[in-house]
């Protein structure tokens, strides 16, 4: 028994195990452990969740030979030339201008497609230009979290034609994005295992279909004032709902669809920098009088 166990694998021989704990380390202290041995050394140049957010990702076409712009550029390539897994990716870009906007595109759309993807977090700080997501933002089929973020209204257009392979999509969080109502209710009419949906201050659409999503337990709307006014909800058939927050005005949808709700916020009050909400924790007796 004792010679099966020294003859049987090492930790040097499971790089699943270095992913683990790589993964679970702030990047800094991650990268340090490449140091230890030519193991965790492959280990931390296959990692399968790349994270480019404690570094200040900076995409400007203008200096293509910085530092950051070559991290980037390398990283992914080395990952695309050598078919190494990616299993998420987090990123934070800042785009400069059109140009540079275009950088962030090709870097997108290669990674986008993989076929392992599981969670797509993209977040932009700071913008000068509009970022157009490509056609293939939801062609992975494995992916169950995507989130796109931006800090200005419309630097971020969703895809006009995008492929919708993920149906195993269980988290979709927009902030701030621009999808037409075509899009925007393709996704929710083809992703049926969703469990918790948020449009924060998007645009593009004046009315949302949520219909037929069973697995659905959170849905936020939360839009500009002046937009929210024309915007319509339906929905219907989501039994299964329990957190619902939507804009100050009601929005009018049946109540009714909303029974098992037990976290209720209604938004009084908002401006780009805060919101003033009140919650409405268990036990929500929905009637008419939320159309006064």
């Amino acid at each position: 028994m004792e010679k099966q166990l020294r003859s049987g694998p090492g930790l040097e021989d499971i790089p699943d195990l270095f992913h683990c704990i790589q993964m679970q380390l702030p990047i800094k202290e991650a990268a340090r452990t490449s140091v230890l041995s030519k193991s965790w050394l492959h280990a931390w140049s296959t990692i399968p969740t790349l994270r480019f957010r404690e570094a200040y990702l900076s995409v400007v076409s203008k200096e293509p030979e910085t530092e950051l712009f070559k991290l980037v550029d390398r990283t992914l390539v080395r990952y695309l030339r050598d078919n190494i897994p990616v299993k998420s990716i987090d990123v934070i870009i800042d785009i400069e201008n059109q140009e540079s906007a275009s950088f962030a595109e090709n870097w997108i759309r290669p990674m986008a497609i993989r076929s392992c993807l599981r969670e797509l977090s993209l977040a932009i700080r700071y913008s000068n230009a509009s970022l157009t997501l490509p056609d293939e933002i939801l062609s992975g089929e494995k992916l169950i979290k995507m989130s796109v973020s931006s800090s200005m209204i419309d630097s971020v257009l969703m895809a006009s034609h995008p492929v919708i392979k993920c149906l195993s999509l269980r988290e979709l969080n927009l902030q701030d994005v621009h999808i037409s109502e075509q899009v925007l209710n393709d996704i929710l009419s083809t992703c049926s295992l969703l469990v918790k949906v948020q449009l924060f201050s998007c645009t593009g659409f004046k009315t949302i279909k949520v219909k037929n999503l069973h697995c659905l337990r959170e849905l936020g709307i939360v839009s500009e004032y002046v937009l929210a006014m024309s915007t319509v909800l339906e929905i219907n058939d989501v039994p299964n709902i329990r957190s619902f927050t939507f804009i100050s005005k009601p929005l009018p949808f049946d109540l009714d669809s909303l029974v098992s709700v037990t976290e209720l916020y209604i938004l009084r009050s908002y401006d780009r920098g805060r919101c003033f909400c009140e919650h409405y924790p268990i036990e929500i007796s929905f009637s008419r009088e939320f159309d006064t």
